[in-house]
Formats: structure tokens, sequence, C-alpha cells
């Protein structure tokens, strides 16, 4: 900084001034004095001109400059800087494969978790509400479109400027090799599925810092991209705009950790230094534990890698439906175990996403009881967006860690497939047992299971006096019967490729006793075979822990007793709520009768209840967003007459879905004859597949060259928003 001093600088040889002779005129004594104080408050003005300069630059300085004293860190990645100084000033911004990305946003913080997305129960129509309870079907829901988004995730690791980010790690070509896969996957979802089931795509890629001025970004975008169709037909999004970090982890951050601060400011501006210190990320993991944050997602997501392709004509039922919900495809004969964050691999990046599914699974397990769950097939994913939004509020620390791994298995990370899809399966579960206990069992609503009470819900699922043992009969349903889903759905949604194996309506389909299948609940099965059983003592007796110093059992209690605790026991009464439900998609059984029948089904509750007690007033009829069953908070109470079944009929209608079967396979590519004998039958026999992944290992060059010409043999026709 540039200091100046008055008295260094004489306005009698001053170069701005003439020189000045005194006279003894009262006129020119005036003149003067007017001139010296002219003079002076431009040096003044100077001064504090240049003071505030140097104080901004500064500024500037620290603000963007000092996470990259975190760069030489054990945990970190330095990532290079490029210059694009010679293009950063132009009026037009040329550089194939980058785009000069507009101001990014003053802060990376999540500024509250529940802000993120925790949903309203949305009211229903009395024929929605006949949907769920009684399974007649909803013509409304028929007539609903349920247009997608797709997003694909995407690194050129082909560049220069990647190679050179590569080039200090010793990693396999492969990671950064590109076959242009991302074109004619784009390509194959718009031959698959008709424009009118497609609300928006979607590119989620990476950024870099310039060297022109330390807020400079540069995003990169595939070659072949027509920028003007930017936001009109892909919407463009690059990982500075989307990673955000939680309250929690900034303040536990390495960097950060011995002086944390509560100041918001000081928290804004670290939450820049850590988004400075984690994109752009080459880690999978981490970039998909930030979708969550992207701005203008619809309700569904169809979430694409670019090795995924679509090979066969999609419908709607193939991926989402009003009256169905999300269609997911699981791999049933593959267990995911827990894996708590203690359990680390023997080195970065062994074991593949594996340490990442069983890390995401222990989540689950803490929240919604411990349990083995099934491994999603390796190839593109429905996901919903609402429930994805709202697990990144109940576990924004873990995604805020997940973003900060620079590679695979450095920390612990969250699967979001997996993790939005299960968890999207075990709110159904809860909402069904929920119902139950909460809303039907608890008559008088006052939050407490009355002695009264508690014998009538006894009565109520058929359990006697002094009995110990209820043997739950194999329910009775054709839900999945194809002519069950053609009267449900109308002809251009019915599902081409995927034929439904499990529809939420049937109840829970990871059952202790399934031995890693499907349950079979066809009406061909005999009326009299026991499908479980529940132990009266285990599920229900024995609660004296349960009541308090008052005596009384809180509603809240019992049911995290059965759903968590004692899962085999909520698995079950999910079971005897189906089958006393009747034949097809109803769970009647779970809901509080109705009192009004003739209701328009729109309450003015719903204009103030919200999940978790997120607003300022108090919310009634829902169940919290804590990460542990044991902590959770659970409402249920001054819920009255139908607004109790409104609340029931809502849940199960925000977290319906179907598991569906849809031909698919997924392999790795090695040599020459290897890609041959798996692309080269695709070809001759479309009808084989539906969906496919490749991965490249690719260690022969004549198995790229087979590659290249499979991709451009089924997908040749470039699309309007190719250069």
């Amino acid at each position: 900084m540039v200091l100046i001093s008055f008295k260094s600088i004489s306005p009698i040889t001053s170069p701005i001034l003439p020189t000045y002779h005194h006279h003894h005129h009262s006129f020119h004594h005036s003149i003067h004095h007017l001139l010296l104080i002219y003079y002076k408050l431009i040096l003044l003005f100077l001064f504090f001109l240049i003071f505030y300069l140097s104080y901004f630059t500064n500024l500037i300085n620290h603000h963007f400059n000092q996470s990259y004293q975190f760069h030489s860190t054990k945990s970190s990645t330095k990532f290079y800087e490029f210059d694009f100084s010679n293009q950063s000033t132009t009026t037009t911004f040329n550089i194939p494969g980058w785009i000069k990305l507009n101001a990014l946003p003053i802060t990376s913080l999540l500024e509250k978790p529940s802000g993120l997305s925790i949903q309203p129960i949305n009211p229903i129509s009395e024929c929605e509400s006949n949907w769920i309870s009684a399974g007649i079907p909803c013509l409304s829901l028929q007539n609903q479109s349920t247009p997608l988004d797709i997003l694909w995730t995407w690194v050129n690791g082909t560049s220069t400027q990647k190679k050179q980010t590569y080039s200090t790690k010793q990693l396999p070509d492969y990671l950064f090799r590109q076959h242009d896969e991302l074109r004619y996957s784009i390509r194959s979802v718009l031959t698959s599925i008709p424009s009118t089931l497609i609300n928006q795509l979607h590119l989620f890629t990476e950024d870099i810092c310039g060297s022109n001025l330390p807020f400079d970004r540069f995003g990169s975008i595939p070659t072949w991209l027509n920028t003007t169709f930017i936001d009109r037909q892909i919407a463009l999004h690059h990982h500075s705009q989307a990673f955000h970090v939680s309250v929690n982890y900034l303040k536990a951050w390495k960097p950060f950790q011995n002086y944390s601060s509560n100041d918001h400011s000081i928290l804004q501006s670290n939450s820049i230094q850590w988004r400075k210190s984690v994109v752009p990320s080459h880690n999978s993991l981490a970039i998909e534990s930030q979708i969550p944050h992207l701005e203008n997602l619809g309700k569904t997501l169809l979430y694409m890698n670019d090795d995924t392709f679509l090979l066969r004509p999609f419908s709607s039922g193939d991926l989402m439906t009003s009256s169905y919900g999300p269609v997911f495809r699981i791999q049933w004969d593959l267990n995911v175990q827990d894996r708590p964050p203690t359990s680390r691999p023997l080195s970065i990046g062994s074991n593949g996403e594996w340490p990442s599914l069983g890390y995401s699974n222990w989540l689950l397990s803490n929240r919604f009881g411990c349990r083995d769950r099934r491994y999603l097939h390796h190839v593109a994913k429905v996901l919903p967006v609402d429930s994805m939004k709202e697990l990144s509020a109940i576990w924004a620390d873990e995604l805020s860690e997940s973003a900060s791994s620079a590679f695979r298995s450095q920390l612990p990370e969250v699967n979001l497939p997996f993790l939005t899809t299960w968890y999207h399966i075990e709110k159904h579960r809860e909402s069904i047992l929920y119902s139950y206990i909460m809303l039907k069992s608890d008559l008088n609503s006052d939050g407490k299971i009355s002695s009264n009470e508690f014998q009538l819900m006894l009565k109520d699922l058929s359990i006697k006096p002094n009995q110990r043992i209820l043997q739950v009969q194999t329910p009775s349903r054709l839900t999945n019967h194809p002519n069950m889903i053609r009267k449900v759905l109308k002809d251009s949604d019915y599902p081409l490729q995927t034929q439904y194996a499990w529809v939420s309506s049937d109840g829970y389909p990871l059952q202790s006793n399934s031995n890693h299948q499907l349950p079979n609940y066809s009406s061909t099965n005999p009326p009299d075979q026991t499908f479980c059983e529940i132990d009266v003592e285990v599920c229900f007796g024995n609660l004296n822990d349960l009541v308090n110093r008052n005596g009384e059992l809180k509603s809240e209690d019992l049911f995290k007793r059965i759903g968590f605790e004692q899962v085999r026991c909520g698995d079950c009464l999910v079971t005897k709520i189906v089958g006393e439900s009747g034949l097809a998609n109803s769970l009647e059984f779970a809901l509080p009768s109705s009192t009004s029948p003739s209701t328009t089904w729109f309450f003015g509750f719903f204009k103030r209840v919200g999940f978790g007690g997120m607003g300022k007033k108090r919310k009634e009829g829902v169940v919290g967003v804590e990460k542990s069953w044991e902590n959770l908070k659970v409402w249920g109470k001054n819920v009255r007459g139908d607004e109790k079944r409104q609340i029931g009929i809502s849940l199960l209608k925000k977290y319906q879905y179907v598991i569906g079967n849809t031909p698919n396979t997924f392999r790795a590519l090695t040599s020459e004859i290897g890609a041959k004998k798996f692309l080269e039958p695709l070809i001759v026999n479309q009808d084989s597949v539906a969906m496919v992944t490749v991965n490249d290992l690719i260690v022969e060059s004549g198995a790229i060259r087979v590659f290249k010409n499979w991709l451009n043999q089924l997908w040749s026709e470039k699309l309007d928003f190719e250069i």
C-alpha cells in the first residue's frame, strides 16, 4: 500500500498550482486559501482511493487464494490452474471444450438442511384416495403426464488440462480415456424415450479456475455441443455451482479445526475455501453426492452415466407413472451389508463402489432398522427427486464428507443412487406402520396408546388374549398381474420393456424369510400357507420399558419398537395389513376409517403441515428427519377425523414405487475378442437387451475399434444440438 505524507508536498513548488506571490489584497488571499483547500482535498481523495484499492486487493487475495495452501495437505488433491488470460477479457470466448461461467454463488454453505427440501404432504383428490386405499384405478392419474429429467455426469478426461491434472497420479489410462460415449449415450436416450416423456436434459460436469483473476471459472463442455442450445435443450451444471458443505462438516473440516467460528460471514468465506479445495472432482461418488443441490430438477430423474445406453423403445410405464411411482431395478440375489465408517478399505480406490454401498446401508440401518439390502442393477437408474432432497437434509454432513473425497475410499462416501432408492422404499414401509399405529390405533390422537386402545389393536389383528404367536398367512394379491396393470395404466403408458415384479401396495419386499427372492403373493398360493409369525411378547408384550413414569405408553415409542427396533415384527405386521386389505393395490387396513365419504379431500391442514417441524409452527402428523430411529421425533397428536386418513393416504401416495425387471447387461471390455463376443450380438439381436452398461478396462487397441464401430452402428444419426 502506498502512503502519502501531506508534509512532503509543498504547495509553493507543486507543478499542479501556479507560483503564488503574496499580495496585500484580500481577494488574492481568498484565492490562495481556496486553492490550498482544493489541493488538499484532492490529495485526501487520492489517499483514501489508494487505501481502499489496496485493502480490497488484499481482501480478494485472501478470500480466493487462501485455500490453495490446503492443497499441500495429504488429504487434498492439487489441481492445476490453466492460463485462459488471453481469452477471459475478450468479448467472445472461444476455446473448444470450455465455456466461461457467470459469477459463482457467494457461498457454498448449506444454510439450513431443512431448507433443501423436506417436502410437505400434498393434498390429493378423492379419486387418488380411492386408488391408494381401495385399489380403484383413477382416471385423473392415468391422464397425468410424468415427464422425466435426464441427467448425465461427465468429465472430459482426454482434455490436455485433465491429463495434466492426472499426470502426478499413477492412475490407469482407462480412468480418463474417452470414446465419445456421452454423445452416443444421449443419442440412445433420445432414440428410445419419446420426447413427450422428457422434461429436460442435464449435464453435470467439471469446471476449473483460470489464472487471470482468482474468481474466473471455465466450465467443461463436449466439443461437439452447439452452445446455442445450452439451457434450451441441455441444462449445464458445473461442480462449483453445486458443491455445498454443511455447517457441521465445515466446522470439523481439517483446515479449520483450530479456528472454526459461528460467525455467519466467516462460515460463508470458509465454505468458498472448502469448495475451491474439492472442485473440480474426478471421484464419481463425490460428484453424485452433490446431485441433490442441482437447480431446476423435476420430480423424477433418470440418472445416466456416459457409459450407459438404452437399446429399445421405452414408455412411461418403464420409468415412472402417476399411478405406480418410480420404477426401480434391483438385483435381488446380491446382498449389501452394513459397513460403518470406521471400517476402511486397505487402500484408496480398492473394492470399487462397495465401501460406499456398505456405508450407505449402514446409514439406512441406523435410521430404519438393521438389515442387509440389495444391490441396484448397474444400469440407468430412476430416482425420485423429493426423496433425494429429503435425504440430503438428513445426511447433509455425510454428503459433505463424500464431496470432500478426492479419490474413491479416501473418505467415507455415500452411494447416492443406492441411498435414494432404499430410502424411498423404507419410507413407504414406515408410512404403512405410521398410519396403522400412530393414526389408526391411537383413536383419540392424544399421542398415547391407552390400555383400551392397545386391546382394540390386538383384537383388530386377530390376536386373542394370552396368545403368544400370531401366524400370518401369505396374502393373495393380483396387484402386479399384467391384466391388473392394463386396467390401471392407459395403453400408451403400459411398460414396453419391464415386468412389474413388485408393487409397493403389496407392502415391503425385503422380508427376512424371502431367501433372496421377492415375496410371491399371487392368488395361486394356498390360502392357509403361513408366511411369517408375530411373536406377541417380543413385538407387543413386555412394554414396561416403554411406559413412562405416569404409566402411559406413547404411540411414538410403540411405533419405533415395532418399526425399527424389532424389524421382523414390523415386516410381518406389514404383511398382515396387506393380507387384510383385499386382492389388489389396496392398503385400507392400515388406514383410519373415513368419517366423511363425500369429502373433497382438501383440508386446511395441508396448508400448515410439513415434515419434521421445520416451519415456525409445530407440525403434526409427520415423521422427523433425525439420522437414527432412537432419536426420531414422530408427531400424530391432535389430528382428527378424515385428516388422519388423509395424512396416511398422502404418505402412501408420496412413497409408492415399482420394482421392475428389465432385460439388461453390464460388461467391462478388455480384449478385442471379448468386445466382439459381447457387442456384436447386441446389434444382430437388439430385442435381447433393453439397457446396457459398457465399462472401459481395455488393454488391446483392437477392442477400442470394435467399441466405436458398435456405437456408430446403433446410433449414427446426429442430434439437433450437435455441431
